[in-house]
């Protein structure tokens, strides 16, 4: 806390500012001073104003106490005689090399930006309260994942409990550790918490810094504008990771093996793991099983972006390759109008090279069927044109074709054939992606489609 300015009151904290003495007063002098300058001076209130910050217009740097009268564009900063001297010493010369204006120079360009600024803060005092309702929502949600997976430790503990205390301890300890330390920082909610209302005196400051413009020193003018760019900037930053931790879900599970739980009582300090995995979250509109994919994709891949959806994207060859062309492996997901899920996993990135590609990591897959076929994986059978990157035609899977959709994909019936190049892996599928079983030149129509982007 500042203290007064007057010798006889150096004891007492500061509550006001004056711009014009530049001088820090205390209760007892602000009356004196209001007195002696009837409100003449320009006074800033200490509990609304970090006192750190009070801008005296002076340079701060060490031995240079001139007026700050030029600005540095290099380093968007205000800069005195001594900051742009030729000659380089101690703290002298540090902008001789820069592009220095005077900041009548650039009296227009701040006060063009000012309005840029304020339009800005309107729109995030907007928006950024319900920002940060959403993050407290999905923090409670982790938090409640956190506490259903320490139950379950815990279940899985009460059978060893007398030979593997010290292990239990250790892992619900883990738990706790990587939900706070790697996968979520509590600190950015507490951060904006307080960020409304910084937003909200940053307007107040910009529209009453715009009204009162001819009525301020010019120096003072600029650094206030430029404490209300720092302060978006800043804004900006936490609202970037308030989206990012929004976007974000966690996967964390503990895998006991029931099977050798006698065994690993032999072995108890080293049972039981921790797996986390984070990714981004998507909303899909066809309700798959995720872990049943991940598990075919050997649990070492994740879905961590949607890169294509036919109801938000478009319908024609064109809209799929411009959202997933050259984007890596894919899960490529189908629904019909009957309600059937079924899709297919390419390792290779899809292309527009009007070629057949070979892909022996590609596999297809079906998941939700009319004719409660249980969910099975059609695996490559030999290698050679699994996948067919033609511009003019959507995804297209083996040569027979296993799956193919060409042109428009809503006013043109979609193909499935009987799997030619892939094979029931699980002998449960009976060899049927959808539909008809009677019907081994299957044309499906589609509801919906989705691709999504897969990563190690």
């Amino acid at each position: 806390m500042k203290k007064c300015s007057n010798l006889e009151h150096q004891e007492s904290n500061a509550i006001l500012y004056c711009y014009e003495c530049k001088i820090f007063m205390c209760n007892r002098c602000e009356k004196s001073h209001s007195d002696l300058f009837k409100n003449a001076h320009q006074n800033k209130i200490l509990k609304d104003l970090n006192p750190d910050e009070i801008f005296l217009g002076i340079c701060p740097e060490e031995n240079h106490s001139l007026e700050l009268i030029y600005f540095c564009r290099n380093h968007n900063k205000l800069c005195c005689d001594r900051c742009i001297t030729k000659l380089k010493y101690k703290n002298n010369g540090q902008h001789k090399d820069c592009d220095v204006c005077s900041i009548e120079d650039i009296e227009k360009e701040k006060k063009s930006k000012l309005k840029e600024s304020i339009k800005c803060l309107e729109e995030l005092s907007h928006t950024f309260k319900q920002s940060i309702e959403d993050l407290k929502k999905i923090f409670e949600k982790i938090n409640e994942n956190k506490e259903k997976l320490k139950t379950t430790i815990q279940t899985v503990f009460t059978k060893l409990r007398s030979e593997i205390n010290n292990r239990e301890d250790k892992l619900l300890f883990e738990v706790d550790s990587k939900f706070e330390e790697l996968f979520f920082k509590e600190d950015i909610i507490k951060q904006g918490d307080k960020l409304p209302n910084k937003i909200a005196n940053s307007l107040k400051k910009g529209k009453l810094i715009e009204e009162h413009w001819n009525e301020n020193k010019l120096n003072s003018l600029i650094n206030d504008c430029l404490n209300i760019e720092n302060n978006i900037d800043n804004i900006n930053k936490i609202n970037e990771s308030i989206k990012k931790n929004n976007s974000n879900n966690i996967d964390l599970k503990f895998y006991p093996d029931e099977n050798g739980i006698n065994q690993l009582i032999e072995n108890i300090k080293n049972f039981g793991n921790i797996e986390d995995k984070c990714y981004n979250k998507f909303e899909s509109n066809i309700e798959f099983e995720q872990d049943l994919v991940k598990i075919w994709l050997n649990n070492k891949n994740y879905f961590s972006e949607l890169l294509f959806r036919k109801s938000r994207d478009g319908s024609t060859p064109k809209d799929f390759h411009d959202k997933c062309d050259n984007k890596g492996q894919t899960i490529t997901l189908y629904q019909n109008q009957k309600g059937n899920i079924f899709g297919g996993y390419t390792s290779i990135p899809w292309t527009s090279d009007g070629k057949w590609h070979n892909d022996k990591d590609c596999f297809l897959f079906t998941l939700t069927n009319i004719y409660n076929i249980e969910p099975t994986k059609f695996q490559c059978k030999n290698i050679g044109d699994e996948l067919y990157h033609q511009p003019n035609h959507g995804p297209v899977f083996g040569w027979g074709p296993d799956i193919a959709l060409y042109e428009d994909f809503i006013k043109q019936d979609c193909c499935t054939d009987f799997p030619q190049i892939f094979e029931d892996v699980l002998k449960k599928g009976k060899s049927i992606f959808t539909g008809d079983i009677n019907n081994k030149n299957l044309y499906f129509k589609l509801k919906e489609m989705e691709i999504l982007k897969v990563i190690k």
